[in-house]
C-alpha cells in the first residue's frame, strides 16, 4: 500500500522521545499526548520498562534467573515462573508446589468428588432405572443446595429425570 502523501492540516515540529529525531507530528495528537516517536520502532522500545527498573527474580520451578516483564506482577501464590510452561509443570507437581494447584486438579477431596462417589455406588437411574449408557447419569442435589455434598443429600439420575424434576419443581432453568 503505497505512503499516503496528502499534506499535514497543523504540522508541529516534535523531536523523537526515543532517538531524538527531527520529525513532523499533527497538532491533534500532540495536544492528546501523542506524537512523541517518529516511527513505530521507537514507538515500542520507549515504551517498554527500562531493564534497569526491572527486577531481577529466580523461578520457582527451574531456578532459572530473569527480569520480570512488569515492575508490579505480583502473582496470587507468590511464587514466580519463567514461562507458561513452567507453571503448568510445576502445577501438576503436589508436593513441591500445593498453593498453586487448584481443588478440583485430580484430589480425592477436591469440589466434585462427591460426583465420583456417587457413580461408583450407584450405576443406574434412582427414578427411572435407566443403566443402558451409565457415562451420562448425573449427580443431583435432593435440598437443590450445591454445597450440601452429603452422601444422603445426593441421588443419581439419568438427564430425562433431572430435567423433568427441575421442571416440576419450577427451579433451575424452568424458575418464573
Amino acid at each position: 500500500m503505497p505512503l499516503d502523501h496528502t499534506p499535514i492540516r497543523y504540522p508541529v515540529n516534535q523531536k523523537c522521545k526515543n532517538c531524538a529525531k527531527e520529525f513532523i507530528a499533527r497538532r491533534q495528537d500532540v495536544n492528546r499526548g501523542f506524537g512523541i516517536f517518529c516511527s513505530i520502532k521507537c514507538s515500542s522500545t520507549g515504551r517498554r520498562y527500562p531493564e534497569s527498573k526491572r527486577p531481577l527474580v529466580k523461578c520457582d520451578r527451574c531456578g532459572v534467573v530473569y527480569r520480570r516483564a512488569k515492575i508490579i506482577c505480583q502473582s496470587k501464590s507468590g511464587l514466580n515462573f519463567c514461562s507458561r510452561t513452567c507453571k503448568d509443570l510445576a502445577q501438576r507437581l503436589v508436593e513441591n508446589f500445593p498453593s498453586i494447584r487448584p481443588p478440583h486438579f485430580g484430589a480425592a477431596d477436591g469440589m466434585y468428588a462427591y460426583r465420583n462417589s456417587c457413580r461408583d455406588r450407584l450405576t443406574n437411574c434412582e427414578a427411572c432405572g435407566y443403566d443402558k449408557v451409565p457415562g451420562i447419569l448425573v449427580v443431583h442435589h435432593k435440598d437443590r443446595n450445591r454445597r450440601n455434598n452429603s452422601q444422603e443429600n445426593l441421588s443419581v439420575l439419568c438427564p430425562n429425570c433431572h430435567q423433568e424434576d427441575h421442571f416440576l419443581a419450577r427451579d433451575g432453568a424452568y424458575h418464573r
